[in-house]
């Protein structure tokens, strides 16, 4: 008596490798994006992944992924796009215990040994994340936690003294900002409707980042992705907001740890490179996709020269 657990032939192979997935059904409405778009990806080091692997396919400048670096919480994502909406400037750099200047308002990408060199790099990064958002068609982003930080001196320039990055400083430097869901909805469905309003009219596709956070445990890492899905889901339905669904894909598409990294924590490199081309295929226009293609075998090419020559 044969297994009912093994294909009977080779031709039902296939078959049998289907069963062993759990295909993810991606929204039936995709963007069509062309290479007219510009596209801004804000949020967790996800979205980075995600956002660089999609560069190359479009042209130069027209897409801009995490000007300040990495963001994770929405209440945090969402100062940093009303600021730039509201044309504030960047609040002052600080100097941290290692020595180095620090911006409360981005992650060590502004960071640097001097106080005028932080304050240029800043400046630089806030100038390009101003102007991405001005002429943006598409804003991805991603959340990584609700889980957030805030100043006990409220001295970082956001609404109750909230940062993006705490640089290793004393933990009895900050407080935790962790919003109730309702008003975290109500919050984010707000600044939606502010920037619907906006000349460019950009759309908004929100995901949640496929990353566990262990500090708190597994379970409290579940609880705050649980989260993060019921905030995606209200805003899809009353800020006119798209879903992409990231998360899904690793831990019930792919969901085997061969697609993680050696931390069992973040998504491997292949596992971002699935994500990626799931949301490129679903997102691209034809014609985009075989742009797509031809740019970023031309810039292969050149970062192969550019390794050869070194």
């Amino acid at each position: 008596m044969s297994s009912p657990y093994i294909p009977a032939s080779r031709s039902s192979l296939s078959d049998y490798a289907e069963q062993l997935l759990t295909p993810v059904e991606l929204p039936p409405d995709p963007p069509q994006l062309t290479s007219n778009d510009r596209i801004l990806l804000l949020g967790s080091c996800f979205a980075q992944e995600v956002g660089e692997r999609l560069k190359p396919q479009f042209p130069e400048g027209h897409v801009c992924v995490n000007p300040l670096g990495p963001l994770y919480a929405p209440q945090t994502v969402v100062a940093v796009l009303q600021s730039w909406l509201n044309g504030e400037q960047p609040a002052a750099p600080f100097r941290g215990r290692d020595g180095l200047w620090h911006s409360w308002q981005a992650s060590s990408v502004c960071s640097a040994p001097t106080e005028a060199e932080c304050r240029q790099k800043l400046a630089a990064a806030w100038e390009q994340g101003r102007e991405a958002l001005a002429q943006a068609t598409l804003i991805v982003l991603t959340f990584g936690t609700t889980r957030g930080y805030a100043l006990r001196s409220g001295m970082s320039g956001w609404p109750d003294g909230l940062v993006a990055n705490c640089h290793k400083e004393v933990a009895d430097t900050f407080v935790e900002h962790t919003p109730e869901l309702p008003a975290l909805v109500a919050h984010l469905s707000a600044f939606c409707r502010q920037l619907s309003m906006q000349g460019n009219h950009p759309a908004l596709l929100l995901t949640v980042s496929p990353y566990r956070y262990r500090k708190y445990g597994l379970h409290q890492s579940q609880l705050q992705k649980a989260r993060l899905l019921l905030l995606c889901e209200e805003l899809c339905h009353k800020a006119g907001a798209s879903y992409f669904p990231s998360y899904e894909i690793l831990l019930d598409e792919l969901r085997d740890y061969r697609f993680y990294a050696p931390d069992m924590l973040h998504p491997s490199s292949q596992a971002v490179d699935i994500i990626a081309e799931r949301f490129r295929r679903w997102a691209f226009s034809p014609a985009l996709l075989a742009e797509g293609d031809a740019r970023l075998r031309a810039w292969r090419q050149v970062q192969h020269r550019a390794i050869v020559e070194r």
